[in-house]
């Protein structure tokens, strides 16, 4: 997640009261162009290559259904490379108030919004939550893996003097300055 995000829930505490924010990460992908087979083939090697396309029996081509074709050795092949990620995609939800014990709607609010698709793979979820500038932090990919008491210190933000300072994990020798995201 970028700064934003610990930045905006960081200083909301400090003003106004605890926040929390919910954020969903789904990455977008497609798969290697014949050029880029190649250049994964003379980079890689033979990792990128799967099997024969006329090895496989008719019982086994759903297993490769995805996977693009491509000339090497005389013979087709299944490329078994890695797919281009196009774009990740946060989808976020703020909210004012304490760490919720039960967060199934706000999961439900931002799977609402998701895309699905064979190309769009969701990753997980990620959870902050600022109380007097503690930013406290959870990820997981399941709404049944979401538990409060495994939430851990993320960060620290402080304002003084019309500056923001991020302090990752509170230690005082590592500050970030995130002013350019000061509400004022």
């Amino acid at each position: 997640m970028s700064y934003v995000g610990p930045a905006g829930i960081g200083q909301y505490s400090l003003k106004k009261g605890s926040a929390g924010i919910l954020a969903r990460l789904d990455i977008y992908f497609r798969q290697a162009s014949p050029r880029e087979m190649r250049v994964d083939f003379e980079n890689f090697g033979e990792q990128v290559v799967g099997p024969a396309v006329k090895d496989i029996h008719e019982e086994e081509k759903e297993k490769y259904k995805d996977n693009e074709i491509f000339m090497i050795f005389g013979r087709d092949h299944y490329f078994i490379g890695p797919p281009r990620i196009i774009k990740s995609l946060f989808l976020t939800r703020v909210f004012p108030g304490e760490v919720p014990t039960d967060i199934s709607s706000l999961v439900k609010e931002v799977d609402e919004h998701a895309e699905t698709g064979e190309r769009v793979i969701f990753q997980h979820y990620q959870f902050l939550h600022a109380t007097e500038g503690k930013i406290r932090y959870l990820s997981f990919r399941k709404i049944e893996d979401y538990n409060p008491s495994k939430l851990s210190l993320y960060g620290l933000i402080k304002i003084a003097d019309r500056k923001m300072t991020y302090y990752p994990n509170s230690n005082p020798n590592k500050p970030i300055d995130f002013t350019s995201a000061l509400y004022k």
